[in-house]
Formats: C-alpha cells, sequence, structure tokens
C-alpha cells in the first residue's frame, strides 16, 4: 500500500459519551493548545536581550519546561507501552532534528540553554508520535480532535484580541501598533495571520462538518483579525497571511474551479487598485516611519545576517549549540537575541546539517499536503499546506520555528495528522462539546 493510498487525515465518526475513545488521553487537544501559546506569553512583563543572555530565568520559563516536560513524559509511556502505529517519514525527520538539537548541548557556548530548548523539542516529537499513534488506531478521533483544537484556538484568539483593548499593550514608535498584552507586536500578528487562515479554511474547506451558527460567526471573525493583524504593522505576518489565505482558497475543495478564477481575477484588480490609488498611504504604512535605506535593509536584518553568515564560518556545519544566536549576535548588535530569520537561527545553532534536515521535513511535508489535498481535500492537507508556505515567507525575517513556539507546535501538529495511517471514513456531525460547534 502507497502512502497515496492512505489518507492521512482521515475524518473518522466522533464517538459518543459512551464510547471508550472519549476516555483515551482526553488531555490530548488541550496540550497542543497549550504548546501554541506557552512559549510566547509573558506575564511578568518583557525581558530584555541582556537578561535573556545571562540565562536567568523567568516565571515563564519554569512554567514553559512544566509544560513540554508532563506532555514529553506522558507521550514517552504511551508509545513506551503501547503499540506505536503511525506513519514513520515526517517523524523520523524530525526526530533526528530533535536529537541533533540535543548533542549541540557538548559543544555549545551556552549549555544549558541548549539542553533546555533541545529537551522542549525531543518533548515535542515524542507528542507527535504519540498524537499519530492513538489516531491510527482509532483510540481517537482525529476529525473530532483537529476541529476541538482549532475552535479553541480561535476562541483564545478573540479573548486575547479583546484584552488588548481592555488592558492595551500598544509598542512601537508612538505606540502606534496593536499587540496583546504580555506578547511582541510581531508575535501577535502571527497568531492574527494563523487564526484568519483557519477560518478561510473552515468556511471554504469541506470536511470541517461545523454547525451552521458557527460558520455564521466566522466571516466575523475573519474580518476582526485582517483589522487587527493591520493595526500590528506585522510586514511578515500580512506577507505570510496573503501567500497563506490565497492558498487556502485556490486549494478549497468547496469552491468550483471557475468560482476560483473569478476570485483570482477580483483579488488580483483589488491589488492593482490599491496600490495604483492608494500608493502614498500604502507607503507610509509599510515604512512604519523608516526611511527607505532602513525598509530596504529590513531594519538592520540584513546586516546582521552578514555578521552572522561570518561567524558561522567558524562552526559551519554543526554551529555553536541551539540557541546561541543569543550570544554569538549580541556582541556586535545589542537587539541581536535571535537571528531574526528561520535559517540564520538555524545554521548558527546546528549548523548546515540541521538547516538542511530542517529545510528537507518543510519540503516533505509541502509535497504531502499537495499530493494529498490533490486525491483526498480535507482540512488538515489545505490548512498544512497554506501554513508550510506561509512559514516558508516568515521564516525569511521570523526565527519562528527554529525554537520553541506557535510555529513549531503547528508544524507538530501538522506533521502528527500526516502521519496518521487510517483509512478515511465518513465524517460525523460536530460534538456538542466541540468549540468549533
Amino acid at each position: 500500500m502507497t502512502q497515496l493510498e492512505v489518507v492521512h487525515e482521515r475524518v473518522t465518526p466522533s464517538p459518543s459519551k459512551a464510547d471508550p475513545t472519549r476516555r483515551v488521553a482526553p488531555w490530548l487537544p488541550a496540550a497542543w493548545v497549550a504548546l501554541f501559546f506557552i512559549s510566547s506569553f509573558r506575564f511578568t512583563g518583557s525581558r530584555s536581550v541582556e537578561a535573556a543572555v545571562s540565562g536567568s530565568a523567568s516565571a515563564e520559563n519554569g512554567m514553559e519546561l512544566a509544560v513540554f516536560g508532563a506532555i514529553g513524559v506522558v507521550s514517552a509511556l504511551r508509545l513506551l507501552f503501547g503499540i506505536p502505529k503511525f506513519r514513520p517519514a515526517g517523524i523520523a525527520l524530525l526526530s533526528l532534528y530533535s536529537l541533533l538539537a540535543l548533542a549541540s548541548t557538548t559543544w555549545s557556548v551556552i549549555t544549558l540553554f541548549s539542553l533546555v530548548r533541545a529537551s522542549q523539542f525531543v518533548a515535542l516529537s515524542l507528542f507527535v508520535a504519540a498524537s499519530a499513534s492513538m489516531w491510527s488506531s482509532g483510540q481517537r478521533s482525529l476529525e473530532s480532535d483537529w476541529r476541538r483544537i482549532w475552535g479553541t484556538y480561535l476562541l483564545i484568539v478573540v479573548a486575547a484580541s479583546a484584552a488588548g483593548f481592555i488592558w492595551p499593550n500598544w509598542q512601537g514608535p508612538g505606540g502606534a501598533r496593536y499587540s496583546w498584552p504580555g506578547i511582541h507586536t510581531g508575535t501577535t500578528g502571527e497568531y492574527l495571520a494563523l487564526g484568519a487562515m483557519v477560518a478561510l479554511s473552515m468556511l471554504f474547506e469541506g470536511g470541517w462538518n461545523l454547525r451552521r451558527r458557527t460558520r455564521r460567526l466566522l466571516p466575523i471573525f475573519l474580518i476582526g483579525a485582517v483589522v487587527l493583524l493591520i493595526l500590528t504593522i506585522t510586514r511578515s505576518a500580512l506577507a505570510a497571511f496573503l501567500v497563506g489565505s490565497t492558498l487556502v482558497v485556490a486549494r478549497a475543495s468547496r469552491i468550483r474551479p471557475d468560482r476560483k478564477l473569478i476570485l483570482a481575477g477580483v483579488f488580483a484588480s483589488v491589488l492593482v487598485c490599491a496600490f495604483a490609488w492608494f500608493w502614498e498611504p500604502l507607503s507610509e504604512y509599510l515604512l512604519r516611519g523608516q526611511s527607505v535605506d532602513q525598509f530596504t535593509s529590513l531594519t538592520g536584518r540584513v546586516d546582521l545576517w552578514a555578521f552572522a553568515l561570518s561567524e558561522a564560518q567558524e562552526a559551519p556545519f554543526f554551529g555553536f549549540g541551539l540557541g546561541s544566536a543569543r550570544v554569538v549576535l549580541t556582541k556586535a548588535f545589542f537587539w541581536g537575541g535571535v537571528g531574526h530569520s528561520l535559517w540564520i537561527e538555524t545554521i548558527l545553532s546546528i549548523g548546515l546539517i540541521g538547516a538542511t534536515l530542517l529545510t528537507t521535513l518543510l519540503v516533505w511535508m509541502l509535497i504531502q499536503t499537495h499530493l494529498i489535498q490533490r486525491i483526498h481535500p480535507g482540512p488538515v492537507s489545505n490548512l498544512g499546506f497554506a501554513y508550510i508556505a506561509a512559514t516558508l515567507v516568515w521564516g525569511i525575517s521570523s526565527s519562528s520555528l527554529a525554537l520553541p513556539g506557535l510555529g513549531l507546535a503547528v508544524v507538530g501538529l501538522i506533521l502528527a495528522a500526516m502521519s496518521s495511517s487510517k483509512r478515511e471514513r465518513p465524517a460525523a456531525p460536530a460534538e456538542p462539546g466541540d468549540p468549533a460547534s
């Protein structure tokens, strides 16, 4: 049986309350949602780059480690005492990457930090394998869990967005950029962009099986998320959203090909007219008060990357240890706590070997979600392909995915769903308990 003969994103009948699958690992959806948010929020206030480089721990670090540690231990026990059943290709790549990150602690310039971060990668790899195994064996319903995970995610986005007005946290020059409390405005943009992509997938892709009242609320959420995303003035998130949302709609199974062409024409016309008629205000918005030179240098990132690549020549294949950019870059850039690029961060951390493994994983996932969507369209491949493509755009100027956070958790979830190996079954209606129902 070839890989394409298997539907990785099967939709199994939603279990009833009497069904034992409801009692197997009921924590699984909540654990995935926790991984989306636990690495990003700073409840005790933001930390300076100097404090981060010094290695001083915060309360948030303790919470993050506790969550990852608990998930990793429970996942390891389920794999150890169960019968793992999943398609191994993608999970093997993620596991190799995690083991390389763990091995980097032996040569790291910040050994303890690298060890902590690498252990989080290992915990995620175990959770991905455990989730895929439970979905493959029928112990959990992928369709139900997928809907519950993303329904909860959207509810948290709504709550956090409201909190952003109740406890204002506007950032940037003059406080012009919207942000959620306790979180960087750029990261806020990433959460909003993903939420908008999820809403679009729910609207236009079959297999979500949402209740009618939920579908009626989705356009309101979508408009609100896009407006707030614009208010963050996060250029990378806006670019990633344009790419991801276009792919969600272009590949949606509920839209006929002729209508997709019409939508593409309308979208292109709107973009051309917007830039033709509103070029001056749009250019001012994108510049964010910067000069043209600052804009073309990506707010100093180009110089940072040039310095990073020159430093990387000292350890080109294995890097300086996971997360070492915060030490290497701050020698010349006081604000360089991270590589501000997925690839730069990865090369500095675990070298060209790690960057090759990560690139191979992302390209493999992109190809597989594309092929699966062509043969067996559904929510996982529709959202998965769009998000991986958006991640490649984000990765140009953001370190998302190179360290624990939203990007890594979402890629892990998509990989776990793709690695499920059950055949497709008839879709079931949403359960009353689902947040998206």
